[in-house]
């Protein structure tokens, strides 16, 4: 196994040896060994291909089954309001913020930031009214984030969608009991990100950023995470929400994606939030060469319509020209189609550089 620093080889290893101590489920157990040793089973490559799953979304773009989310924050820039309406949205299988879709489904919201009372207040002044399931680990004796509960939990009750708020309570104040900035602050983490990938929900946990109220300008990466720097290692994907630096309209904030499996690093949404019921509003994207979600979804529809009638394989380039859009986005959108296996890609040949993929529905010679 590769990893990306030389920090997350010892913290993903004292979470296995914690796994091999404290769980007897052999689903949980790592697959390192030869089989017939009895210690585990290696697999294939080919016996891996077979078995991936095309991404299914939760919330469009933002969080998928199996995959676990970071979602940091400035203090005060509302990330338990973004939860709530997040959790609103995928309980009603409504668009999310205006522009997302997601897909309805039973949700859990365990909550370690907010008092029972806070919570109600909060949900009252949103106007929610949305069936969601909530649980408050003080409330019920956990301690922390406990994933062997929350692993009944989800098998029992049929969760699809899992948001946690936050890291610093439930992981820093609860018997995991370690600095932030310790290594192996991140190996709850890890075991949440296999926990959803193993069991096939979706996980979004918050936590928090270095900087606040938007006081600069210099572009925000996951070094602004506030912890330790294998937090981050430890997810599926990562988000950052932040007050705009220059904003333009009124409770202006900007989303923005910071990596690494789903989500498209770059991608940054300007939201306008609400003082009066906390709601949330994505009004458009940073770059002026992307797309709000809902152009790109009808751009993706484009595509498939244009493979559907093409009698041979099309590189992004020859996709862009014939729909007249940037050919980066119709780069992104045809490789988010591949990835929920909505279409096929192969290789061109060589012709002394680097080979260009190819996209099509069907089978063509190549």
């Amino acid at each position: 196994m590769q990893f990306e620093n030389e920090q997350e080889q010892p913290v993903y290893e004292q979470h296995i040896q914690r796994q091999r101590r404290t769980s007897s489920n052999p689903l949980t157990q790592p697959d390192f060994a030869p089989s017939g040793t009895g210690v585990g089973k290696v697999h294939s490559f080919s016996e891996l291909k077979a078995s991936r799953r095309p991404t299914e979304w939760i919330v469009e773009e933002i969080g998928a089954r199996g995959a676990c989310v970071l979602l940091a924050a400035d203090k005060g820039s509302g990330k338990t309001s973004l939860l709530y309406a997040m959790a609103t949205a995928i309980a009603r299988g409504d668009h999310f913020m205006g522009q997302l879709p997601t897909t309805k489904s039973k949700v859990l919201v365990v909550q370690g930031d907010e008092s029972r009372t806070n919570a109600l207040d909060k949900l009252d002044a949103m106007g929610i009214d949305a069936e969601f399931d909530f649980l408050f680990p003080d409330e019920v004796l956990w301690n922390g984030l406990e994933l062997t509960k929350l692993r009944r939990l989800v098998s029992d009750a049929g969760y699809k969608a899992v948001l946690a708020d936050s890291v610093t309570t439930l992981v820093g104040n609860g018997a995991h009991g370690v600095r932030m900035n310790a290594p192996e602050f991140a190996a709850p983490l890890y075991g949440l990100n296999q926990l959803a990938g193993e069991m096939n929900f979706m996980a979004v946990i918050a936590s928090h950023l270095r900087k606040t109220d938007g006081q600069t300008t210099k572009p925000i990466s996951t070094d602004d995470v506030l912890g330790a720097g294998t937090l981050t290692a430890a997810v599926s994907d990562v988000w950052a929400l932040a007050r705009s630096p220059k904003p333009d309209f009124p409770d202006h904030f900007v989303l923005y994606c910071l990596g690494k499996r789903n989500c498209q690093l770059g991608t940054d949404w300007n939201l306008q939030g609400s003082q009066e019921d906390f709601s949330w509003v994505l009004r458009s994207v940073a770059d002026p060469n992307d797309l709000l979600p809902q152009k790109r979804r009808e751009l993706k529809d484009k595509i498939l319509q244009l493979l559907s009638t093409a009698d041979t394989w099309l590189s992004a380039c020859e996709i862009s020209a014939e729909l007249g859009c940037n050919a980066e986005v119709a780069r992104r959108c045809c490789r988010e189609l591949s990835s929920q296996q909505l279409m096929s890609k192969v290789k061109a040949a060589s012709t002394g550089g680097r080979p260009a993929w190819l996209y099509g529905i069907g089978t063509f010679p190549t």
